[in-house]
C-alpha cells in the first residue's frame, strides 16, 4: 500500500511553509493544484514531483490520487474545495487533512464521520493554527472543569502579518453571518455583537464575536454545549463594532468581493521570515459550569503560521503513519491536549 502525502495548493504561501517542514522532517510529498505554472515553479523550489488538477471534475481528481495514501488541502477559501477533495478522498480511500477555519465547512464535513469509518479513513480538518493550539487548550481544561458548560475563546495576533491567502477567506466570512454555539446548535450572530473582557494581573483583553473555527471543534472535542470565539479588538474603537452589519452587506455582494479579492492577489504573497519570527499570538479561554464557577488559562504562542507549518506537517505525517483512529477527528481528539505544548512560549494565565 502507498505511503505517500500530497499537499493540494501548494503553491500557497502556507502550503509552502508546510512543505519546508515536511522536507525537514524527511518527507518529500507530491505537490498538487490546478495552475500549471505555479505549481511546476513550486515542484523546482522543493525538487518534489508534482499533478495538475481542479476540484471540478472528481474522475480527474481520483485520477491523481491514484498512489496517494494521505491529502493536506491548502487550497482556501475552503467552501470551494474541502467537500469536493473529500468525496474523491472517501472513494479513493485517502485519509483527509486541511488547514481550514470555515464554520459551516467544518459543521457540514462532520456529517462524513459514519462514511469515513466505513472507509478505514481519517479526516480530520483544521491542523493549523485553526485550530490545534485553541482546541487542545480547550481539551485540557475541559478535564479540569468536566461540569462546564460554556467556553469563551479569546485570540490576539502580535505584531503579525496576513497571507493573501488569509484576506481572501476573511472576505468570504465577511459577507456572512457571524457564528456562535449555543445549547449544541450553530446559530447565526453578527459579528461583534458580543463581547469578551478579561482583566487579571497585569493582562487584559477585549475581544469581539467572530465565527472562528472552534465554534466547531470545541463542542466535539470538549462535549461544551455553548461556545463563543472573540478576536481582540482595541476598547477604544469598540464603536466600529456597529459597522459589522455593513461590511456583511459590502462584502455579501459579489463584485465587490471580487475587486478586493484581485487586489489582494495582486498583493503581498505573506508574512516574512523576520516578520514570522517577531509575532506571537496569545490564547486566552475562560469556561464556566451553571454553578458559577469558572477557570481561566491564557498562553503566549509562536506564530500563527510558523505554528501552522509544524502542526500541519507532524499530524499528516501521524495520521499517514496510522496513529489516528478512523472517522472525522478534532486535532485534540487526534493527537491529545499535550501536543501544543511544543508551541508555548509562556503560560501568562
Amino acid at each position: 500500500m502507498s505511503n505517500q502525502i500530497m499537499v493540494y495548493g501548494a503553491n500557497g504561501y502556507t502550503a509552502q511553509l508546510i512543505i519546508k517542514d515536511l522536507l525537514k522532517l524527511n518527507v518529500k510529498p507530491v505537490l498538487a493544484g490546478r495552475n500549471k505554472n505555479y505549481i511546476e515553479e513550486a515542484s523546482n523550489k522543493f525538487n518534489c514531483r508534482y499533478r495538475i488538477f481542479s476540484v471540478d471534475d472528481e474522475s480527474k481528481i481520483l485520477g491523481n490520487l491514484s498512489g496517494i495514501s494521505t491529502l493536506l488541502n491548502c487550497a482556501g477559501p475552503f467552501k470551494y474545495t474541502a467537500r469536493k477533495l473529500i468525496d474523491a478522498c472517501l472513494s479513493a480511500k485517502v485519509n483527509y487533512l486541511d488547514i481550514e477555519g470555515e464554520v459551516d465547512v467544518l459543521e457540514s464535513i462532520r456529517l462524513y464521520d459514519e462514511r469515513a469509518k466505513e472507509k478505514g479513513i481519517v479526516i480530520l480538518p483544521s491542523v493549523g493554527f485553526d485550530v490545534v493550539p485553541s482546541d487542545c487548550m480547550a481539551k485540557k481544561l475541559s478535564e479540569k472543569m468536566p461540569d462546564a458548560t460554556s467556553i469563551q475563546i479569546g485570540l490576539k495576533n502580535e505584531k503579525g502579518g496576513i497571507s493573501r491567502g488569509t484576506w481572501l477567506t476573511t472576505f468570504e466570512m465577511l459577507g456572512v453571518p457571524g457564528k456562535i454555539r449555543k445549547d449544541g446548535k450553530i446559530i447565526d450572530s453578527i459579528i461583534g455583537e458580543k463581547t469578551f473582557s478579561i482583566k487579571q494581573n497585569e493582562f487584559k483583553f477585549y475581544g469581539i464575536s467572530i465565527p472562528w473555527a472552534d465554534v466547531y471543534s470545541a463542542y466535539y472535542s470538549t462535549g461544551i454545549p455553548n461556545v463563543e470565539v472573540y478576536m481582540y479588538f482595541p476598547p477604544a474603537l469598540s464603536f466600529l463594532r456597529g459597522l459589522s452589519k455593513l461590511l456583511q452587506k459590502i462584502f455579501s455582494n459579489q463584485s465587490i468581493k471580487k475587486t478586493f479579492s484581485n487586489i489582494v492577489i495582486r498583493s503581498k504573497f505573506g508574512p516574512s521570515k523576520k516578520e514570522r519570527e517577531n509575532s506571537t499570538s496569545i490564547i486566552i479561554e475562560k469556561l464556566s459550569n451553571d454553578k458559577g464557577d469558572s477557570i481561566t488559562e491564557a498562553y503566549r504562542f509562536i506564530d500563527g503560521y510558523c505554528l501552522t507549518a509544524s502542526s500541519a506537517a507532524n499530524i499528516t505525517i501521524k495520521v499517514n503513519n496510522g496513529e489516528v483512529a478512523s472517522g472525522v477527528q478534532t486535532p485534540s481528539l487526534a493527537v491529545g491536549s499535550d501536543f501544543m505544548n511544543q508551541y508555548i512560549i509562556e503560560k501568562i494565565l
